[in-house]
């Protein structure tokens, strides 16, 4: 049996994501055709990536309260409004607020899918219902670029304004979608005299940490490979064929991760992430490697399949460990240090690899995957954890 809701959550937030991918990539245009220095397209994307959290906290709460639809609402009039204003974006403050406000709506369709898409379901169906959002969004994120690939052609800037006004068009629809979605399935209230779990209380939580820690390494280990693997090849002498092949399989492997995601943790989930974080560890130290080009290619593979499946096992259990009321919460905490992470990564990865050069950031973020997973063997939590 179809289960509309799901079905409407997840087509909602494939456009959101497709919307929010044509924008991203338009910032970059945007900001050369008005002749922003390179620096000013970083700040843009640093605003879009960090601002977000300094809401992060109200957002998770307002999800626990029973509000998601109304917070996914918002979402989506942000991301229209912030689609339509790049189109219109002439100056750099305007390039900063739109990229801000891009990232706010994003950042709240974000939570707020994730956590009504397990709401009320067994763990092994909350699996299944996670797995199929997070695969949706992986195909936004695709096809975003690859929608602008095909409009662009073999121009050197797209049609900018065109494009932001498509992803307006796109995002339009999700208003009154969101909208309808909240009158047929409304998401619950929750009691008014119902205790507010702090962050503090959520943080003690039996893995949470370790599964805080193992998210962000993974998202930053992944931030890394997209930024640095042309560097690789560049020094390797590669071609920008193979760089871009490369690319797509591990894009390709991260898919296959979340889709096999709901069998590969039938058992332990928690044993599975400790397995997977070692093999994340081992992939990324390799490409310090002078690998032959067969091998690299297999290095890519199997880090885009460990470090995607350990993103979606950060979400699985910053969804389930926490109680139903405090989901919201613990999900905005997640997603904040993973942002965090990315901004860690944009703003200091070029002095460490200036330092200790390109192939050496590799190990040492190869070496904070590995120390994490000792510290998760070696916890309490590992004795008779059954999740």
């Amino acid at each position: 049996m179809i289960d509309r809701r799901m079905l409407a959550i997840v087509s909602l937030t494939f456009a959101a994501y497709v919307a929010t991918a044509i924008a991203r990539v338009m910032i970059s245009y945007r900001a050369v055709e008005i002749g922003l220095s390179v620096t000013a397209v970083g700040v843009a994307g640093v605003s879009f990536a960090v601002l977000p959290i300094l809401f992060a906290v109200s957002v998770g709460r307002s999800v626990d309260h029973g509000k998601g639809f109304q917070v996914m609402l918002l979402g989506g009039v942000i991301l229209a409004v912030s689609c339509l204003g790049l189109a219109y974006t002439y100056n750099f403050p305007m390039l900063m607020l739109f990229s801000a406000l891009l990232g706010i709506g994003e950042f709240q369709f974000g939570i707020t899918s994730q956590v009504l898409c397990v709401q009320n379901r067994a763990p092994a169906e909350a699996k299944r219902a996670l797995s199929n959002l997070l695969l949706m969004i992986t195909l936004g994120q695709s096809l975003g670029p690859a929608i602008v690939g095909w409009v662009g052609g073999a121009a050197i800037i797209p049609p900018t304004k065109a494009l932001c006004l498509l992803a307006f068009l796109i995002a339009i629809p999700i208003v009154p979608g969101v909208f309808l979605l909240g009158r047929v399935y409304p998401a619950g209230k929750r009691d008014a005299e119902h205790r507010r779990i702090p962050i503090s209380e959520i943080l003690k939580l039996p893995g949470f940490l370790s599964v805080l820690a193992v998210s962000t390494a993974s998202w930053t280990a992944q931030e890394l490979l997209v930024i640095y693997l042309p560097l690789i090849g560049a020094d390797r002498g590669l071609p920008v064929s193979d760089i871009g092949f490369m690319m797509a399989l591990r894009g390709i492997a991260a898919f296959a991760a979340r889709f096999f995601f709901p069998w590969l943790t039938r058992g332990k989930e928690r044993h599975v992430m400790v397995i997977w974080t070692f093999v994340a560890a081992a992939s990324t130290a390799a490409f310090a490697l002078p690998l032959p080009l067969g091998a690299l290619y297999l290095t890519v593979l199997f880090s885009g399949f460990s470090v995607g499946l350990l993103i979606i096992i950060g979400v699985s259990r910053s969804l389930t460990i926490p109680s139903p009321e405090a989901r919201g919460s613990a999900s905005a905490f997640r997603i904040s240090l993973s942002r965090l992470g990315q901004l860690v990564t944009i703003l200091l990865g070029g002095s460490v690899a200036s330092a200790i050069g390109t192939m050496g950031i590799f190990v040492v973020m190869g070496s904070i995957l590995g120390v994490i997973a000792l510290a998760i063997t070696r916890g309490q939590g590992m004795k008779g954890d059954a999740s």
